[in-house]
C-alpha cells in the first residue's frame, strides 16, 4: 500500500472490509476469513454496516497481529490501569 492510501484510511475513524483489505494489503475475502477465524480485532456494527476502528487496527498491527482473544485480553489489561 502506498503512503497516500494509508493516509486516506487512517483519516477515517471506522472503515469497511474493502478498506481494511487495502490497509492490510490483503483481499477482502481474506479479511472476512480472518474475521471469521478470530484473527482480526472485533468489528462493530452501525446499523447493518460492519466497520473496524482504524486506530485499533493500527495498534493491533503494531502489537504483532495477535489472535482476537489475546488482543482483547491485552486491551482489558490496559483498561485496568
Amino acid at each position: 500500500m502506498n503512503h497516500a492510501t494509508q493516509s486516506q484510511s487512517s483519516d477515517r475513524l471506522a472503515i469497511p472490509a474493502p478498506a481494511v483489505a487495502e490497509l492490510l494489503s490483503i483481499s477482502e475475502r481474506h479479511v472476512w476469513a480472518l474475521n471469521a477465524s478470530g484473527r482480526l480485532p472485533r468489528p462493530f456494527r452501525l446499523g447493518r454496516a460492519v466497520r473496524w476502528s482504524v486506530d485499533e487496527l493500527l495498534a493491533w498491527q503494531r502489537a504483532g497481529c495477535p489472535l482476537r482473544e489475546h488482543w482483547e485480553r491485552l486491551l482489558a489489561r490496559e483498561d485496568e490501569r
